[in-house]
């Protein structure tokens, strides 16, 4: 049987850096209770994943309850990850998405790429956060994101008994981050001294502007591959 305490909802999603184990994306939206032009708040890194490393999975085009039944863990009947087939880059803007802060309600990942036209080795542009009523006076194209699948679970639906947080942990996903506004270009994610707890996070979160190799942009990342650590929705 499944944990009878556990929440039915929007699955919890911490990014954590392949590159850098233990390294998480880090949202501090702090102020941030309107729409700003060029976003604000601080994204960086931290070690270890709190409040700040915590997201939820937002389908554009899709209601609250359809985003529930492509991201959602539903109780009794299982677990549902279906967002996304095949790397192909022209396929992402299938299905964009935006990543909603789980600490600071309405707000969202922003990816700002201008000027990345090529690869540079530390990356650029700008990534911070933006707030987002749902309304057009709000809506910000550089919050439109997808996902680039790098490893397994991908369009999986299972149905499981146990432990459910354990049978998330063991699902293996690994994505990049890609803008659906600047074409190859990912979030980036460099962990370099980010080797315990930081009061503030560290490191450095920017863009990159990947480039593809046969009609994909995968063997390129680096620096831009995260996996996916699930957790149950907050009861």
């Amino acid at each position: 049987m499944t944990n009878p305490s556990a929440s039915t909802g929007l699955l919890i999603v911490r990014f954590e850096s392949v590159e850098f184990p233990g390294v998480f994306l880090r949202m501090k939206a702090s102020g941030v209770t309107e729409y700003i032009e060029g976003g604000g708040g601080v994204v960086n890194a931290q070690y270890g994943a709190k409040p700040y490393e915590e997201f939820l999975i937002r389908f554009l085009g899709k209601t609250k309850d359809e985003d529930s039944k492509i991201f959602q863990f539903m109780g009794n009947s299982g677990l549902t990850l279906k967002f996304l087939e095949g790397d192909n880059t022209d396929h992402l803007y299938q299905s964009p998405l935006k990543i909603e802060s789980s600490a600071f309600k309405n707000v969202f990942l922003r990816i700002d790429g201008t000027g990345l036209t090529e690869d540079k080795e530390d990356g650029g542009g700008t990534v911070n956060c933006q707030y987002d009523a749902g309304n057009d006076e709000s809506n910000d194209a550089y919050t439109s994101l997808a996902f680039i699948p790098v490893e397994e679970a991908i369009g999986q639906s299972s149905n499981f008994s146990g432990n459910p947080q354990k049978f998330l942990d063991d699902i293996n996903i690994i994505v990049g981050i890609a803008s659906t506004s600047f074409r190859n270009v990912c979030l980036r994610l460099d962990g370099k001294g980010v080797d315990g707890h930081l009061p503030d996070g560290g490191g450095t979160v920017n863009c990159r502007h990947v480039p593809a190799k046969n009609d994909s942009i995968v063997p390129s990342l680096r620096y831009e591959k995260f996996r996916l650590r699930l957790k149950l929705p907050t009861q």
